[in-house]
């Protein structure tokens, strides 16, 4: 939140140059943003769509993927529009410039 000393949400990211992506190692929101009684809403989204525009920055076209945990996977796809590439989801092009319009640009 812009004028706030409050942390929100983590991410970890690991930029492949050569194989031109950047992966999620780890997302987080804070404990008061999870679940039906969270303060804040969107913050996964807002996260990964940072990592989307910093993807499109350092060339790599919006290309960002993640292992999830199973059972969490679904979510991913229905949500953010993630695709399956073996052990990792991705997103990448107009995928992610669409996360990136929802999330940080509005």
């Amino acid at each position: 939140m812009v004028g706030s000393d409050n942390i929100l949400g983590l991410i970890l990211l690991i930029y492949f140059k050569e194989e031109k992506f950047i992966k999620i190692n780890l997302i987080q929101s804070s404990k008061e943003n999870v679940g039906n009684k969270k303060l804040y809403d969107r913050i996964a989204g807002c996260l990964i769509s940072y990592a989307c525009r910093l993807s499109f920055v350092a060339g790599y076209g919006g290309c960002v993927a993640l292992q999830p945990k199973t059972v969490i996977a679904k979510h991913y796809i229905d949500k953010y529009q993630f695709k399956i590439g073996g052990k990792n989801l991705y997103i990448e092009l107009v995928d992610a410039e669409n996360l990136i319009e929802e999330y940080l640009n509005n």
